[in-house]
């Protein structure tokens, strides 16, 4: 059987990013699964080995909850809703809107601005698939501001941890706004 430990206890424990800002930055709770051999960030920690190329996880939201918004740099992710209701939002100017049902699915690709929240008053889950070149890196970016409020929030130390451990940069063009 594979353990479910969510990346926001694994990374704590492990890597030194404390729990309640993964908790903050991303889904309520995160279940690695399957990672690629080697690949470091979020997802490195899941029990199970895959290819080159890809991740795959459970994206658990509590009601109204779901990510900062962020962009992978060279990943395409794919959304499918297993239980509950997901708005998924992405573009450059949020251009796009889909909302989820179980069994939906979406792709967004790489460097478009996204987030997803669950919209129902119950916990909803999401199957995540990051996939992309072999050599990918599952690097993400968020705007300068989302940086501001972690460090408001938790301290310069907890920025400087998911910059190391996450992958993650805030960099993304200020202009690029999700609603």
């Amino acid at each position: 059987a594979v353990s479910r430990v969510p990346y926001q206890r694994s990374l704590d424990a492990k890597d030194g990013v404390p729990a309640e800002v993964m908790k903050y930055m991303a889904a309520s709770r995160v279940y690695p699964i399957v990672v690629a051999p080697g690949l470091k960030g979020r997802n490195q920690n899941a029990p199970l080995k895959g290819l080159p190329g890809g991740s795959v996880s459970l994206a658990e939201c509590d009601p109204g909850d779901g990510p900062q918004p962020h962009a992978h740099i060279d990943t395409r992710e794919i959304f499918l809703c297993i239980e509950g209701r997901f708005d998924i939002v992405w573009g450059d100017r949020s251009e796009y809107k889909l909302t989820l049902d179980p069994l939906d699915m979406v792709a967004v690709p790489p460097t478009a601005m996204r987030i997803f929240k669950n919209v129902t008053g119950q916990i909803g889950r999401l199957m995540v698939i990051i996939h992309g070149p072999a050599d990918m890196t599952d690097s993400i970016t968020s705007f300068p501001e989302v940086a501001a409020d972690v460090e408001a929030r938790f301290g310069p130390e907890a920025v400087a941890a998911i910059t190391r451990v996450v992958r993650q940069t805030f960099d993304a063009i200020p202009g690029s706004r999700l609603v």
